[in-house]
């Protein structure tokens, strides 16, 4: 109901932006209001599928990450190229939840900050690890510059991984793109 009333919102305020031509700084103001609205909606709607990510109970890790590499390519025009293999059958929730949580802020951070157009995304297992690889083509950063600054999204990904005895590497260089590798060990019972 909310993000439907800020959709609404966001609507008047562009049909008032087109409305008021003749003062150009009332457009102007009108087109931030649009675009802070439309801005907002996005933002619960990924809030929404964070705070409860129920894809994961219905349908597993594998297929919420094809969902959610779809929601990006839909919603930002950008290329995903999504390659899953063989996956445990019993992979616990709290690994599941981390994966997917983690894989949401990078496809966030990528649409948001790298002008990329173009993502690969690999979910992959093993015996003992179950792996997940992100990499963008866009403007990249300089990790040393990055570090002193270092944002809640790079240090929830790392608290994320470290909750489920994980690592995760993020490699970047200005204009090599950004590439997230995430490793997680599996319980001995997973097979």
């Amino acid at each position: 109901d909310l993000s439907q009333r800020l959709a609404a919102s966001a609507i008047t305020a562009g049909h008032l932006e087109k409305t008021l031509s003749e003062s150009a700084e009332a457009r102007e103001s009108l087109g931030k209001l649009r675009g802070s609205l439309v801005g907002i909606c996005d933002d619960m709607h990924r809030l929404s599928r964070q705070i409860h990510p129920a894809i994961l109970d219905d349908f597993g890790l594998a297929e919420a990450l094809h969902a959610e590499c779809d929601r990006l390519g839909e919603r930002n025009g950008i290329s995903v190229e999504y390659r899953c293999g063989e996956l445990p059958t019993s992979l616990s929730r709290d690994i599941a939840i981390c994966l997917y949580r983690i894989a949401q802020e990078a496809f966030w951070n990528a649409a948001k900050y790298s002008g990329t157009e173009r993502l690969i995304v690999e979910l992959n297992s093993d015996a003992e690890f179950i792996y997940l690889s992100i990499r963008d083509f866009g403007s990249g950063f300089d990790p040393l510059e990055v570090a002193k600054r270092q944002g809640l999204g790079m240090s929830s990904m790392k608290e994320r991984a470290r909750l489920v005895r994980g690592t995760i590497v993020i490699s970047s260089a200005p204009g090599s793109g950004v590439t997230i590798e995430v490793q997680v060990p599996l319980p001995e019972d997973a097979a």
